[in-house]
């Protein structure tokens, strides 16, 4: 005897199947992911505001800040020489490489879109101008590029976060985090980062080779500062 769906459940099901997707990734890393980008997010507004100057132009990002009369959040960018690009805003991250598309994460919730442009118009101020470009991978490839570049992502933020106690030392990044709560020591959250880079990496690497990273170079494309 064949039974018979209910056409609400029906639909309930085909819409399960159909709509995209978020990124899979094992809770504890989208935990921790959340966690760190917000402490992350609060460091780059210290930064901003360093009495020895912005931190985030020395580092060679370049800023541009909404049009006179309207609202929304500066925009940070830095091109990574050869082929990426990252750009900061209050509200989240952006970065992109050429051949892979970019990735786009909010602040607090560690939730990764695809895009398939590797470069960001300039003219983004909003989190909702976001939506025009950057969405929920659908396909099992932009599913692997996803992770790929988020990965990318973790691992800048890693050696900003490196370059800091470097130029700096740690007791300037110590009191960028004296009035945030729940703190992650900065030596363990740039660790951090690695470890959350390996979790959420894919299994299938690129065939495009990787660009450098590590070190800021010449700036090209976010931030309420």
């Amino acid at each position: 005897m064949n039974a018979t769906v209910p056409k609400k459940t029906g639909a309930f099901i085909h819409k399960l199947k159909t709509q995209p997707r978020r990124l899979m990734m094992p809770r504890e890393a989208r935990r921790v992911g959340s966690k760190l980008l917000t402490q992350q997010c609060w460091c780059w507004d210290q930064d901003v505001k360093c009495p020895s100057g912005n931190l985030l132009m020395q580092y060679g990002f370049e800023r541009q800040r909404p049009p006179q009369g309207e609202s929304g959040a500066t925009n940070y960018n830095l091109k990574l020489l050869p082929n990426a690009c990252v750009a900061l805003w209050g509200f989240g991250l952006f970065y992109g490489e050429i051949g892979q598309g970019a990735v786009f994460v909010g602040r607090f919730n560690f939730e990764a879109r695809f895009g398939e442009h590797w470069d960001l118009p300039c003219q983004v101020w909003t989190s909702s101008q976001i939506d025009e470009f950057a969405r929920v991978p659908s396909t099992q490839n932009e599913r692997i590029a996803t992770r790929h570049l988020l990965s990318r992502a973790v691992l800048w933020m890693q050696s900003y976060e490196n370059w800091i106690p470097e130029t700096h030392g740690i007791e300037y990044r110590c009191q960028c985090l004296e009035n945030f709560p729940q703190v992650l020591a900065p030596d363990v959250a740039a660790r951090s980062w690695e470890t959350l880079s390996q979790e959420v990496s894919s299994s299938r690497s690129p065939t495009r080779a990787a660009p450098d990273i590590s070190s800021p170079i010449e700036y090209s494309i976010g931030l309420s500062l």
